[in-house]
């Protein structure tokens, strides 16, 4: 039966040369061009989604937390000295702000680094992304 088929089809391309090399080309060129504009979108759309997964899943070395809180830790014992030193007691305004700011940037830093964990939270641009994603089905 597919046999038949190609013959008949082969019998109409050898009769309208012309005309079936024109479709023929015409498909040839309307495919290469949808591949040529499908495939960068494409390739783009992987390089876009291999890059947030690599990001999201590396993180700083664990030294490099440890070394800020260890500068934390100077920091904290430098002002102290300070105001330990100085003439009379040292504000306690002061040293609370100082504390706090200390404590502050620390967590910043961290829920930066943690953006699924902490206060800091990316959790809508997931969903944004799954409801493009359902879209497409």
């Amino acid at each position: 039966m597919l046999k038949n088929y190609l013959k008949i089809a082969l019998r109409g391309i050898w009769r309208h040369k012309a005309y079936s090399f024109i479709n023929i080309s015409g498909l040839a060129i309307g495919m290469a061009s949808s591949i040529l504009i499908l495939l960068p979108a494409l390739n783009d759309m992987f390089d876009i989604t291999t890059t947030r997964t690599v990001a999201f899943q590396t993180h700083q070395p664990s030294v490099v937390f440890l070394m800020l809180a260890l500068v934390m830790l100077a920091c904290s014992l430098l002002a102290g000295y300070a105001m330990g030193t100085g003439e009379g007691r040292g504000s306690r305004l002061h040293a609370f702000c100082f504390a706090a700011v200390l404590a502050l940037s620390f967590f910043v830093i961290l829920d930066l680094e943690y953006p699924r964990i902490g206060l800091i939270r990316v959790d809508w641009m997931d969903r944004v992304l799954e409801d493009v994603r359902s879209g497409m089905k």
